[in-house]
């Protein structure tokens, strides 16, 4: 049930600030309201969805300050998540970053979203693991389903994508060849670009 309903979410079949029933969710999909009732508060922890009436769950709506919030924090994290990896990657990793690539390559050409958005996240994820740091991981495992929920506004919303697969292959190339400090570099300026790319459109929506 939890896994059902966030993949519902994170792939924007329930749209952002929308209500979700919880009774309704229940006779829906045929089952008690117990599994729907402990789905939606592993969700709520994931920061997902929030509770605003008894039963009743609206999915976040994420503004201006939390792109910021969230974007500050993996501005500290994730550029030293790529040096490290940098220094650390296997031959292993490697092929497997480069993987993720060239089927996000694909994914664009084919017109499939939901891959790349996938992908995407798998790229990020891969460099996490490789960096070889669990405190590190353990910090991005924690915001790891909002991470995944703000790409869909980023690309499936504000459509930044072949931008950003360009970053992804400099990142890549940086940490192939094991130049540290320009994988950090690579990394910030990506994250940093996106954040920027977001509160444009953010501010231009508002005053529209």
């Amino acid at each position: 049930m939890y896994r059902y309903l966030r993949e519902q979410i994170l792939s924007r079949q329930f749209e952002p600030g929308s209500r979700i029933v919880e009774s309704k969710v229940a006779k829906d999909l045929r089952v008690s309201r117990s599994p729907v009732r402990e789905a939606i508060r592993r969700l709520e922890q994931e920061g997902l969805v929030q509770m605003t009436d008894p039963g009743v769950i609206t999915l976040f709506q994420p503004s201006r300050r939390d792109f910021e919030d969230l974007y500050q924090l993996r501005l500290a994290v994730e550029p030293m998540a790529a040096q490290l990896a940098a220094s650390r990657i296997d031959g292993a990793g490697v092929q497997g970053l480069e993987r993720v690539l060239r089927e996000t390559d694909a994914s664009i050409l084919r017109g499939e979203i939901d891959a790349f958005i996938d992908n995407n996240t798998a790229f990020h994820d891969q460099i996490c693991q490789a960096c070889g740091n669990p405190r590190l991981q353990k910090v991005m495992n924690e915001v790891s389903a909002l991470s995944r929920y703000y790409r869909v506004f980023i690309f499936k919303v504000y459509h930044r994508r072949v931008e950003s697969v360009e970053e992804h292959w400099d990142i890549f190339r940086a940490i192939r060849d094991g130049q540290a400090e320009l994988a950090w570099e690579r990394m910030r300026q990506h994250l940093d670009r996106d954040l920027r790319f977001v509160l444009t459109i953010h501010d231009e929506a508002e005053e529209g």
